[in-house]
C-alpha cells in the first residue's frame, strides 16, 4: 500500500477512471492495490478541485532566491565576471527585499549552472623539506587505519597517505624529524617502524 503522494500519474488516472466507470471505493482500492482512503482522497480532490497531479515537487524548503532573483543575479554576475561571492551577496541584498547570505549565493550560482573557479590552496614545501618519509605500521583493519589517521591529522604542516594493504604510510613534513613522526605513529599501540626517505 503506498500513501497518496506516492501515486504516479497514470495510477491516479486508474483510480479517477474506476471511479468514473462506477466501481466502488473497495473495488476501486482493489484493482490498483492502495489503500481505500488513498483511492477516497484522489477521488475527492480530483472531484472538488480538479487535482490529479501530486505536489511533491513544490515540498521542501522554499527557495529565498525566486525566478526573478536568479535573473538579477545572474546580471550581477554578467556584468562582472571576476566578482567574487561577497561582492555578488553585497550587490544583490542592495536592492533585494529579502537579505540572503553568502552560502544561499552560493547554492543559488550552482542551481543556475555558475561554479566557483576558486584555486586549492596548497602548502609549498621547500627544496630542504620536500622529502618523504615512509614508515611500516601493522594495521590490520579500517580501525586501524582511523588510529593513524586521528595523531597524525593533531601534527601541523604535514601531508600523508596511509596504504592499509602494504601497511605502510607515507608522511611528507616541514616541522618534524622522521624520529618524532615515529613516535606519533607508536602513539596508536600499533607496531611501526621507519623503511626509507624517498
Amino acid at each position: 500500500m503506498g500513501k497518496s503522494s506516492d501515486l504516479t500519474e497514470f495510477e491516479r488516472g486508474k483510480i479517477i477512471g474506476a471511479r468514473l466507470a462506477g466501481a466502488s471505493i473497495s473495488e476501486t482500492a482493489n484493482l490498483v492495490g492502495f489503500s481505500r482512503a488513498t483511492v477516497s482522497r484522489v477521488y475527492r480532490e480530483w472531484y472538488k478541485r480538479g487535482k490529479t497531479s501530486s505536489e511533491r515537487g513544490a515540498c521542501g524548503r522554499k527557495q529565498l532566491v525566486d525566478e526573478s532573483g536568479q535573473k538579477r543575479m545572474s546580471q550581477i554576475v554578467e556584468s562582472n565576471s571576476r566578482c567574487t561571492v561577497e561582492q555578488i551577496t553585497a550587490e544583490y541584498n542592495a536592492g533585494a527585499s529579502i537579505l540572503v547570505s553568502e552560502r544561499t549565493t552560493r547554492r543559488c550560482l550552482a542551481r543556475m549552472g555558475y561554479y566557483c573557479r576558486r584555486p586549492v590552496r596548497m602548502q609549498l614545501f621547500s627544496e630542504i623539506n620536500r622529502k618523504k618519509e615512509e614508515f611500516f605500521v601493522d594495521m590490520t583493519c579500517e580501525g586501524c587505519s582511523g588510529a593513524v589517521n586521528r595523531v597524525l591529522s593533531r601534527l601541523e604542516g604535514v601531508q600523508y597517505e596511509i596504504d592499509l594493504p602494504n601497511k605502510k604510510v607515507v608522511i611528507q613534513s616541514e616541522n618534524h624529524t622522521a624520529d618524532q613522526l615515529l613516535e606519533t605513529l607508536k602513539k596508536t599501540g600499533k607496531e611501526a617502524r621507519h623503511l626509507c626517505t624517498k
